[in-house]
């Protein structure tokens, strides 16, 4: 719903529930492949700061022939969000790390007053999985889709809460 919001095409490589790092690489390989044999050769990388993942995304695009870029490396947080949440974007945090936000955190609009609500301790952009933003289709102005589908890989020290708007449907690992 993200991509068609924004008029990007979107491959959704199918990955199992708790990947291995290999799962994981095995699944992104003919991805890779079919991009490279698209003329494409760089993949973009959303990672902040976290220096020991994104040197894992390096060696993984080094080895199937792709360059990878972190255009959003080394930003400030607050400064993303505030840019994020002034351009109109809209997102629901669908979890957060009880041990680092209270369980009410989870559900809320990402805006202003989230972001003001923060203790200093936790990152507004969720790094290092404090919470985890869900972005809804587009801008404000773009209708909402019904449903939305979070997968992927978790590592949770800590108890989670969870909670997903009612218009949508959650796939957690």
């Amino acid at each position: 719903a993200q991509a068609a919001a924004l008029g990007v095409p979107l491959d959704v490589v199918a990955l199992p529930a708790t990947p291995s790092n290999d799962a994981y690489e095995g699944a992104l390989a003919p991805a890779f492949a079919r991009d490279r044999n698209r003329g494409i050769a760089t993949i973009a990388f959303g990672d902040l700061f976290l220096a020991d993942i994104s040197a894992w995304r390096e060696g993984l695009a080094a080895r199937h022939g792709m360059a990878p870029i972190f255009p959003l490396w080394g930003r400030d947080t607050g400064d993303l969000i505030g840019e994020f949440v002034d351009a109109g974007f809209r997102a629901v945090v669908v979890a957060v790390d009880l041990a680092a936000l209270d369980a009410g955190f989870a559900g809320r609009s990402v805006d202003r007053r989230f972001v003001a609500d923060l203790p200093p301790t936790v990152d507004p952009c969720g790094e290092n999985a404090s919470s985890i933003p869900s972005s809804t289709p587009g801008r404000d102005s773009r209708p909402r889709s019904p449903t939305y589908r979070a997968s992927g890989r978790c590592a949770a020290a800590s108890p989670i809460a969870i909670s997903p708007p009612p218009d949508v449907r959650l796939h957690i690992c």
